[in-house]
């Protein structure tokens, strides 16, 4: 059963390294809307949309492949994105972990990494090194949430605020907003432990 279960992880977390390095479309803050629905259609199917007062929320589900589906069973996601004035102002992203905890969890974590870096512009980690060690503190950050401790992540000179929380149905919802004005030097991180 172990060797099992380590194979399975394995697999999973090769599947998230390669979506952490293919953007699956999700937006940048302050971005168009335009140029943000041609990367969607990669990786979303646009699903409805809403507007209130000044905003439109646009709804998409996550476009999941056969690979995915099997090595995570019950693994869903669906993004929200908030646009005025034609930009991008905000979105959020819901995750269902499924049935298998761990590869919905090691999903969920490459989907977040992603998330986050497109939503703020942020260049991904340049190596095997640093990027398994964002994988793996974004992984205590998804353990964290769903202990029931929301986390706030902050890069220095980028505006912008992470959200990670947990949802009603015990998923993660990541989201990304703008700072109102970052302090000198760039934003410190809200959680230094999740840096």
């Amino acid at each position: 059963m172990i060797h099992v279960t380590k194979i399975l992880v394995a697999t999973t977390l090769s599947i998230s390294l390669i979506l952490l390095f293919c953007r699956a479309g999700e937006a940048r803050l302050g971005e168009s809307f335009q140029s943000f629905k041609v990367k969607a259609a990669k990786g979303f199917k646009f699903k409805s949309e809403s507007k209130k007062d000044t905003r439109t929320y646009y709804m998409f589900s996550m476009a999941l492949d056969p690979t995915t589906t099997q090595a995570a069973p019950g693994f869903a996601g669906g993004m929200t994105v908030t646009v005025v004035g034609g930009r991008v102002t905000g979105q959020s992203m819901v995750m269902r972990l499924g049935d298998n905890y761990e590869a919905g969890k090691a999903l969920a974590t490459a989907h977040a990494l992603d998330f986050a870096y497109e939503s703020l512009g942020k260049p991904g980690p340049k190596t095997k090194d640093s990027t398994e060690r964002e994988f793996q503190a974004y992984t205590q950050a998804i353990d964290m949430v769903m202990a029931g401790s929301p986390q706030n992540l902050r890069y220095p000179g980028f505006n912008g605020v992470i959200t990670l929380s947990l949802a009603p149905d015990q998923g993660v919802i990541i989201a990304a907003t703008p700072d109102a004005a970052p302090p000198p030097g760039g934003p410190e991180p809200v959680n230094k432990a999740n840096k």
